[in-house]
């Protein structure tokens, strides 16, 4: 039969459907990544907003 042939489409969606619980954990570690790391520029830009702006010793300044 036409649908029991490797390039079928019927072959394509049942690998498709094989493949989507792992895509869809995949995509939910990969958001997880995404959102801690955006936590964490989120916290860096705080803390760079809390300290002092004082003029940095330039190189040309050491002894």
């Amino acid at each position: 039969m036409l649908a029991d042939r490797p390039d079928s489409p019927t072959q394509k969606i049942r690998g498709l459907q094989w493949w989507a619980p792992y895509c869809a954990d995949a995509a939910a570690e990969e958001h997880e990544r995404a959102r801690r790391a955006q936590e964490e520029a989120d916290s860096l830009r705080a803390q760079q907003r809390r300290r002092p702006r004082g003029r940095r010793p330039s190189l040309a300044d050491a002894p």
